[in-house]
């Protein structure tokens, strides 16, 4: 049973880091277009197309959400 709850907690965590992170409108510093957002090894991070070289940002969730 404990392990299911982890799970239920760990599953309730992510969804609210996706709401979260679906809310975020993240602007290049550069050129001030919007960036796109992608995961890689589970992080997410921003990604702006326009400017050369290509810029990015990661994001960092804190442990406590969820």
């Amino acid at each position: 049973m404990k392990d299911f709850q982890s799970e239920l907690t760990k599953k309730n965590r992510e969804n609210a880091e996706e709401r979260i992170l679906a809310t975020l409108k993240i602007k290049c510093k550069v050129c001030e277009d919007q960036m796109r957002r992608y995961r890689q090894d589970e992080k997410v991070y921003y990604h702006c197309d326009n400017c050369q070289p290509n810029r990015v940002v990661w994001i960092d969730m804190p442990e406590y959400l969820g």
